[in-house]
């Protein structure tokens, strides 16, 4: 499949689960994205991996220069109690599946796997060349990292659960909103 045909099958996947997708023109629009995100849920702190792709795009200065806090996993035992105060949660992937819209995130150190479980919104920052067609590129990938482990999160769109009558609520177990946002090779 077509790089380009990759990005576009992700997009459709993701939204057809409920997520919502944005293609990145450059590192600003990217960071004004985000930030508009923050103030529409009056986010005053945003829990968020300490990686290079959010240190990359200027993420942390913008988000402090409009007043949100970003607060990382530093080893102390108050994150997560950090992580469920703030009001977004900001995350890398390691790679994303197009023909289901699924993110693949291992976690590890600075990359706390709470920031996508218990933030109201979860952003998912992805870089193009972390677009994968589907499992089958995906399993050899890991097998070479070493990186086949139960440490492994496969997010697909939203949190969603069913009661026994098959009522379906979002959010309930997770964020209500999944937001990612593609950078691309010119952002």
């Amino acid at each position: 499949m077509h790089p380009d045909g990759v990005a576009q099958r992700f997009e459709t996947e993701l939204k057809k689960v409920g997520g919502q997708f944005y293609a990145a023109e450059n590192k600003q629009a990217a960071c004004d994205y985000i930030l508009q995100l923050a103030r529409s849920h009056g986010a005053r702190s945003a829990a968020g991996w300490d990686c290079s792709v959010i240190q990359d795009i200027g993420l942390i200065r913008a988000l402090e220069d409009a007043g949100v806090q970003f607060i990382t996993d530093n080893g102390d035992d108050g994150f997560i109690k950090r992580a469920l105060d703030a009001g977004i949660g900001i995350s890398g992937v390691d790679y994303a599946l197009a023909d289901t819209g699924t993110l693949v995130v291992l976690s590890g150190p600075g990359h706390a796997r709470s920031v996508s479980l218990v933030t109201p919104v979860h952003v998912a920052l992805v870089k193009e060349e972390q677009l994968l067609a589907d499992l089958n590129d995906l399993f050899p990938l890991l097998k070479e990292r070493g990186s086949l482990s139960s440490a492994i999160a496969l997010i697909t769109g939203p949190s969603r659960t069913a009661d026994i009558e098959m009522t379906l609520v979002v959010g309930v177990h997770g964020p209500q909103q999944l937001h990612v946002v593609l950078l691309t090779q010119e952002s």
